[in-house]
């Protein structure tokens, strides 16, 4: 199984088609969303359903303490 792990999208959903094309392209099983999907950019709610409709898992860890 071909495994494909995404991070800090931050809402941006021309860079996460972008990245679905190429997961697709490359021969991708699943992709793997490691946090940090939304804020700062202007489309949250578009990111989110791209994912739902990729049945994109999701993985949240908590947090790291910063300094």
């Amino acid at each position: 199984m071909k495994l494909a792990f995404l991070g800090d999208i931050h809402s941006n959903i021309i860079s996460l088609r972008k990245a679905i094309k190429l997961c697709i392209s490359e021969g991708v099983d699943k992709i793997v969303s490691l946090g940090d999907t939304i804020g700062y950019g202007n489309e949250p709610n578009e990111v989110c359903r791209l994912l739902i409709d990729c049945k994109i898992c999701l993985l949240y860890t908590s947090p790291s303490p910063r300094d």
